[in-house]
């Protein structure tokens, strides 16, 4: 019997979220823009913490078990990302909405009259309905950046197969015969 998928995902998955949702380090966010680099990792991740549960005694693990492995952990990543983000939120506010305001407010450029003040208030508005469909975005996502990690995760750590070649002793094979030549 295999051993279980689900302290490798929840292990995996922690910290594909942390690694989503911290938005003080810039390295980190610099990387999720890389074709969702952190993710495609917390999917490697889950296959490598996955195959440290097998012994030799167990069935090897299959490319399906690395799919698996890595779809699940992009779902859990984005569950804690949406839980941190959340957290993050409620701790310090809209940091984003708030850098995009000061820039506005000390630009040089004429808005109209209570122009700022309705632009502030449309994304305070926005806040909870834009972390639902974010949490639903990264939910279809992140499983399937999640799954191509499980993908790489399995050509990384896939069971090594142990090929055993049998020599074969042949006689040397004679030269062939040369057709007699004709006048």
């Amino acid at each position: 019997m295999k051993p279980s998928k689900m302290l490798p995902v929840l292990y995996a998955g922690v910290l594909t979220g942390v690694i989503s949702s911290v938005p003080s380090i810039l390295l980190l966010n610099f990387v999720n823009c890389c074709c969702c680099a952190g993710i495609l990792a917390g999917g490697i991740l889950g296959v490598f913490f996955y195959k440290q549960h097998f012994n030799p005694q167990m069935p090897q693990m299959t490319s399906g078990d690395c799919l698996t492995v890595g779809a699940l952990t992009g779902f859990v990543g984005a569950f804690v990302s949406f839980l941190l983000s959340g957290m993050f939120l409620a701790l310090f506010g809209n940091v984003a909405k708030d850098f995009i305001l000061h820039q506005l407010q000390n630009s040089n450029l004429p808005f109209p009259p209570n122009s700022l003040d309705e632009f502030e208030h449309s994304l305070q508005d926005m806040e909870t309905g834009f972390s639902l469909l974010n949490f639903i975005f990264n939910a279809i996502i992140d499983p399937i950046f999640g799954l191509l990690g499980g993908l790489i995760g399995w050509l990384i750590f896939k069971p090594k197969e142990i090929v055993y070649v049998q020599q074969i002793i042949q006689q040397p094979i004679p030269p062939p015969q040369e057709p007699p030549l004709q006048q």
